[in-house]
C-alpha cells in the first residue's frame, strides 16, 4: 500500500502540474491567437471598413 505522504506528494505535484499547463496555454493564447479565433480576427475589418 502506498504511504500516504507520498499520495499527497503525488496528488500535489498533479495539480501543480495541471496549473502550469492551464498558465501556459493561456500565455500562449495571449501571446499568438490561436487557429479557433484568426477567423474572427480576419472577419472584423470586413465587417467593420472604417
Amino acid at each position: 500500500m502506498a504511504n500516504p505522504e507520498s499520495v499527497l506528494i503525488n496528488h500535489v505535484w498533479k495539480k501543480n502540474v495541471k496549473k502550469a499547463t492551464i498558465e501556459f496555454i493561456l500565455k500562449m493564447m495571449a501571446k499568438e491567437p490561436s487557429n479557433a479565433l484568426k477567423p474572427t480576427i480576419k472577419e472584423i475589418p470586413l465587417s467593420n471598413p472604417n
